[in-house]
């Protein structure tokens, strides 16, 4: 039988992002982010922390555009799992 982890109302949720290019197949790693805190201030935050070598170019209405080949990028969400949020839970807020 699996184990089933209970989080709370105040238990800090994540959220897996990645970019990809449509045109090039360019592929950000993956990154993590606050429920709580997705925004598109806290992407691009997170996304200039982790992925030092990869800048989106972002355009008047803050689409990312692929730095390599200017096309689209998508962004994939995704799960992180349970044992993740709660080693994020222990961490303090910044």
């Amino acid at each position: 039988m699996p184990t089933v982890l209970a989080m709370g109302a105040s238990d800090p949720r994540l959220v897996r992002l990645s970019f990809s290019c449509l045109m090039c197949g360019l592929d950000t790693p993956n990154i993590e982010v606050r429920i709580d805190d997705l925004s598109r201030v806290a992407v691009r935050r997170a996304l200039a922390g982790a992925v030092s070598d990869f800048e989106p170019i972002w355009d008047d209405s803050l689409i990312p555009h692929c730095p390599r080949c200017r096309g689209r990028l998508l962004l994939e969400f995704g799960s992180v799992p349970s044992w993740r949020e709660q080693h994020v839970a222990a961490e303090p807020v910044a």
